[in-house]
């Protein structure tokens, strides 16, 4: 399975308008909401803050 993360901090995707590298994931922030892609795909919006 291939995981896709998307940025979202106070309704900014700064610094990551591209998406977050996986590597560039910290283990404390939240994962806000989950998507299904195509093609085995999960898409996941995380952030810092438990809100988003």
């Amino acid at each position: 399975m291939r995981i896709e993360y998307r940025y979202q901090y106070r309704s900014s995707d700064q610094p990551y308008p591209r998406g977050v590298p996986a590597g560039e994931v910290d283990p404390g922030w939240h994962v806000h909401e989950g998507l299904r892609g195509t093609d085995n795909q999960a898409i996941l919006s995380v952030g810092p803050d438990a809100e988003g």
